[in-house]
């Protein structure tokens, strides 16, 4: 430290200067102050200034430290000087500190000291202010005209480890998609701490109040605060992840500072929505009533918000509908009656899709097989049946094959046949007719004479085995066919017994002259009646003739005496 008057010194006014220097370094968590003491011993020279100290003087100090040493200021010194405020020692020594705009030095007056310079813990000057201070003193008499002196101050502080990491904040909250891809940045953390070295170095680690789950899920870098996906987050498992994480320094009594950290897992919509079966009928009569519950499912979607919200439906054009009976639970109910014969059975597909972008779904397929009921009746493929039979047919021949159909199963589709009784001329027709009861096959009981029986009409029954039992029935006309089996019959001219006809004509008789007619007849049909007449003996072909059709004969010449009395025809 040097110190200069700016005025003489008069011996016969001071013998001795004792100055009490306070230099006060102010920050914004305390204050540091520098006390140092000077004793100025005065020789009377005239008209000569004082000696002084060397102009300056470095001093290093600890940050926190109470008091720092001068070694120049030991009591052999020849110099020795006070310093006292001119606000409490008006006519003494003035202290002028020049103070830079910023600055928060302070001088105050303190107890007198020897060879040390004192702080107060109160105001401790520290290294993140200024790790170098430089003062300028300036000591100012009370003389007339006043005389000065300066000496120039270094102060060096040293770190010590005071200052804890501080975070940027004390909390986050951030929010994170679920399935963020492994090794994803989270957060990045930044804690500072204004001390230097070792001392400002920092490590971040998770505190004993993060969850070991939590510490599974996120990793934390050590040296630079990066929090990471360490594995897949799935929303549905954990929504909310809080970790508290600690900033500690490489100082030898480490401090640490600590922020915390709240995770939000946000839904995406990864989660198909689920159907599940919860009862089902089946196999059901097919005649089951309208609006009966053939089922009953439940959906689930683990998603959350409009990817958890789902919509269930089924086609349109089934005889089905879907209704819900309590939240995610829903009843599968008949709309329309069932046909088994029309649908034996039905695939049922119930879809879920849920809400979110893009949608996600799921479906389940039902068989539904209808049980029959015997509600149709036999059929027959024929309003009725004309059945064609040729005469003289054999007894036990088979006719025709009559059958229905039921479109019902098993039982309720057996058909069995029966002839419905109906009697022609007393006679009945199961004595004329029979029919297989399982197959249908009608047969002739008797032989059938066209000149006798040309037709019969009856019905024949099918009924099923259902029950109650359900027939219906159908028309049958069975045809007699004509055979050509009747010889014609002469009937005119009569002739008893086979005997000959005897006919006697004139022989003047005129050519052309009808001599007889032959009329025969045929009990057989028309096509087998038809008769032709011709002569099979003739005794002279020159005089009659006979017509094919009619049978007339008539004379085709007249009688010569020639021709012979008899003529056989």
């Amino acid at each position: 430290m040097k110190t200069y008057t700016e005025v003489p010194l008069e011996y016969d006014i001071f013998s001795d200067l004792n100055l009490y220097l306070v230099i006060g370094l102010g920050s914004v968590s305390f204050l540091l102050l520098i006390t140092i003491l000077v004793t100025i011993v005065l020789k009377c020279q005239k008209a000569k200034p004082s000696k002084a100290a060397p102009p300056s003087r470095n001093s290093v100090i600890s940050e926190r430290n109470s008091t720092i040493a001068d070694s120049t200021l030991v009591s052999n010194d020849a110099y020795w000087y006070s310093l006292f405020l001119a606000e409490t020692r008006k006519g003494k020594l003035v202290v002028r500190q020049p103070v830079p705009k910023g600055s928060r030095y302070i001088v105050s007056s303190i107890p007198r000291s020897t060879g040390l310079t004192e702080t107060s813990d109160s105001a401790a000057s520290t290294l993140q202010e200024l790790a170098v201070h430089n003062l300028v003193l300036t000591a100012v008499d009370g003389g007339v005209p006043a005389r000065s002196g300066t000496a120039s101050i270094i102060v060096r502080v040293l770190d010590t480890n005071d200052n804890a990491p501080r975070f940027d904040k004390e909390s986050y909250t951030i929010n994170l998609s679920e399935n963020s891809p492994v090794g994803s940045l989270v957060l990045k953390l930044n804690a500072t701490d204004r001390d230097e070295g070792s001392n400002a170095d920092l490590l971040y680690s998770y505190s004993l109040y993060t969850s070991e789950k939590t510490q599974q899920t996120f990793s934390l870098n050590p040296n630079n605060g990066e929090i990471r996906v360490r594995e897949m987050i799935n929303y549905e498992d954990f929504r909310i992840y809080d970790m508290e994480v600690t900033a500690t320094d490489k100082g030898a009594n480490s401090l640490s500072g600590k922020c915390k950290v709240k995770i939000l897992i946000s839904d995406m919509n990864d989660n198909h929505p689920e159907i599940s079966i919860k009862s089902f009928s089946s196999p059901v009569k097919e005649d089951v009533p309208v609006n009966t519950v053939i089922a009953v499912v439940s959906v689930s979607d683990k998603d959350s918000g409009e990817n958890g919200q789902v919509d269930v439906h089924i086609s349109d054009h089934l005889p089905f509908t879907l209704k819900e009976s309590s939240d995610n639970y829903y009843q599968l109910l008949v709309s329309e009656p069932l046909d088994r014969e029309k649908v034996p059975e039905y695939d049922i597909t119930i879809t879920v899709t849920d809400r979110g972008v893009p949608p996600l779904s799921d479906n389940e397929t039902i068989t539904l097989e209808l049980l029959d009921v015997n509600d149709n009746i036999p059929q027959f493929p024929q309003s009725s049946y004309r059945i064609p039979v040729m005469e003289n047919n054999a007894p036990g021949a088979s006719l025709s094959s009559i059958t229905a159909f039921d479109p019902d199963l098993n039982e309720n589709q057996y058909l069995v046949y029966f002839i419905l009784e109906k009697e022609i001329a007393n006679t009945s027709m199961s004595m004329l007719f029979s029919i297989n009861p399982e197959n249908g096959n009608l047969y002739a009981l008797k032989t059938f004479d066209y000149e006798m029986e040309k037709e019969f009409q009856f019905h024949i029954e099918a009924r099923d085995s259902g029950v109650p039992p359900l027939s219906s029935n159908v028309s049958v006309h069975v045809i007699i066919m004509d055979q050509n089996d009747n010889t014609p019959l002469i009937v005119s001219p009569w002739r008893p017994h086979g005997s000959e006809v005897r006919e006697t004509i004139p022989r003047s008789t005129d050519k052309g002259t009808l001599i007889s007619k032959v009329i025969a007849i045929d009990s057989d049909s028309v096509h087998n009646s038809r008769i032709t007449y011709q002569f099979l003996q003739n005794t002279d072909a020159t005089l009659f003739s006979l017509d094919q059709y009619n049978g007339e004969i008539r004379t085709m010449r007249m009688f010569s005496y020639r021709d012979s009395r008899d003529q056989r025809l």
